[in-house]
């Protein structure tokens, strides 16, 4: 009977952990909000909402360079590619953050807006493309990292 038990919770942790990497891939794909912050992003991280709506998160990214995005109400994990930083001016730079899993590239663009205490504020965009159909969706984002 011990043994049902274990097979019966490995079983539940294998599904939960396939459905987080899995990111239902259709050919039609919207990305949406989502609440809380993943376990990975939780304290230091950038948090990124649609512009105008700042209590709607789109994008989480945390300390192990991975970053997060729901994908047709999906919570769908990225890990980081590459980042691009160009100086502005002697204390502000522009970036742009390349993330990836195996169905999409999550591309970050961003231009610092505001400093505030121990969090830099950026705006730009987030582009996400399919990697099979080419398909994109742009959204106008805002938001900040730091601790």
């Amino acid at each position: 009977m011990h043994n049902k038990h274990v097979v019966f919770i490995l079983l539940v942790l294998s599904v939960i952990v396939i459905s987080l990497g899995a990111c239902n891939v259709s050919n039609d794909f919207s990305v949406d909000v989502f609440d809380g912050s993943p376990a990975d992003s939780d304290g230091v991280g950038c948090f990124f909402s649609e512009e105008g709506t700042p209590e709607k998160q789109l994008f989480a990214s945390g300390l192990d360079n991975c970053a997060y995005i729901s994908i047709n109400h999906k919570l769908c994990k990225f890990e980081q590619d590459t980042t691009t930083k160009t100086e502005v001016s002697k204390n502000s730079a522009d970036i742009s953050d390349v993330f990836r899993n195996k169905d999409y590239t999550l591309i970050l663009d961003l231009k610092e807006a505001e400093n505030i205490d121990t969090q830099v504020g950026y705006k730009g965009t987030m582009t996400v493309q399919d990697n099979k159909t080419g398909k994109k969706v742009v959204k106008k984002v805002s938001g900040g990292c730091g601790c």
